[in-house]
């Protein structure tokens, strides 16, 4: 009885302890704190564009593994950084130590480069590009050739009317006979009418010798 209480309690230790081995365990991995970036390293110094300080405005950037890690523009002719106000160009990132800085002037390569240190600087370091190349005009287009006029084509000539023959002409109409008993002008009077006179003259001649015949 006693042997079956000890190991019940020896199983009970074990599992205490092997609980609290795992508590300290979590403990620890959940307060390692997380790594911090690596330290920036601080640059300044001069810098000149084909031999001429470089102007106010000017750009620097700086590339590692062609990556981005910093730039800074100049506020001071053929200067950048300013170690009296503490002012630097800055490159800071995932950056190994020993990797090659490249160093750009408003785009184009700086003739220097420089190894990262973390924590480095801050390190002067004077920039020289050279001036940009002038992008050339395009060609002017050629002039467009005057197209050369097509000459018309002269005028038809008008064909001369030939004469036709002369018309024909128009026969003058007969006069048509006047009907019987219809006076014909300028003629005086008609055939009836002289027969209407004549009657009437031998009426007055009978009745006149009438009258003288009943008198006697």
């Amino acid at each position: 009885m006693k042997m079956a209480m000890s190991k019940a309690k020896l199983a009970a230790v074990l599992c205490s302890v092997f609980a609290l081995a795992l508590l300290l365990g979590a403990t620890s991995v959940w307060a390692q704190p997380p790594v911090p970036p690596p330290l920036p390293h601080a640059f300044y110094g001069t810098v000149t564009i084909g031999g001429a300080p470089a102007p106010i405005g000017t750009l620097i950037s700086t590339q590692v593994g062609g990556v981005e890690c910093g730039d800074y523009t100049t506020s001071v002719v053929g200067q950048y950084g300013n170690p009296a106000e503490i002012d630097y160009l800055v490159v800071q990132g995932d950056i190994e130590t020993g990797a090659t800085i490249d160093f750009y002037v408003n785009g184009s390569k700086a003739d220097q480069t420089c190894p990262f240190e973390a924590g480095g600087g801050p390190t002067e370091l004077d920039l020289t590009a050279a001036a940009p190349t002038p992008t050339p005009a395009p060609p002017s287009p050629p002039p467009a050739e005057t197209p050369t006029p097509t000459p018309s084509p002269p005028p038809a000539e008008t064909p001369t009317p030939t004469p036709g023959p002369p018309p024909a002409e128009t026969p003058t109409p007969a006069p048509s006979p006047p009907p019987a008993g219809t006076p014909i002008p300028g003629d005086g009077l008609g055939v009836g009418t002289w027969a209407g006179i004549g009657a009437a003259v031998v009426a007055v001649l009978a009745l006149g010798i009438w009258f003288i015949i009943r008198q006697r």
